[in-house]
């Protein structure tokens, strides 16, 4: 059994969002979560109403995901996927008290078998000097081109084989 779940996300889940993001981005800005700077704690606010709005739209409202814990329902992470041609990974964040636990990868691995299901590629955006870029590639996604300072990356499932028995009497 998963440690973890997919759950649709809802309004009611908008606080667990807004720490998600002013944990994470605090985080990489070097904000300390003991002496929060409240500038800085409204610039985070604002940014996290900005890029949230700006997935939604991007999705038609129905990208985002919430990981949970499949023991206590607890959420732990997000992701902001929007399904096209390909799925396109927007966004993935885990609470920093639950980072270096296989979450991400649990994450990747199951959007990777979604896209096989559905024979389409799974590809994403990453800042070239980020730490996640090394993970992606153990999970076979391949650099496919510059965007600024990002990569775009892809993985592309293998076709789906059928295999025929023949049945002699």
């Amino acid at each position: 059994m998963d440690r973890w779940l997919w759950q649709a996300a809802t309004p009611q889940d908008a606080p667990f969002m807004a720490q998600l993001y002013a944990a994470t981005q605090g985080q990489a800005w070097g904000l300390s979560p003991d002496a929060p700077d409240p500038v800085l704690q409204g610039l985070l606010a604002q940014q996290h109403r900005w890029r949230d709005g700006a997935y939604a739209e991007a999705t038609g409202g129905l990208g985002c995901r919430l990981i949970v814990a499949a023991d206590s329902g607890t959420p732990v992470g997000r992701a902001w996927v929007h399904e096209g041609q390909t799925l396109h990974l927007l966004d993935l964040a885990v609470l920093p008290a639950h980072q270096r636990q296989g979450i991400g990868q649990w994450a990747l691995s199951a959007l990777q078998a979604e896209a096989t299901r559905a024979q389409r590629p799974l590809t994403l955006m990453v800042d070239a000097s980020n730490p996640a870029r090394r993970l992606y590639q153990r999970l076979g996604f391949d650099d496919i081109g510059d965007n600024g300072p990002d990569r775009q990356m892809r993985w592309t499932p293998a076709p789906l084989t059928l295999e025929c028995h023949d049945e002699q009497a």
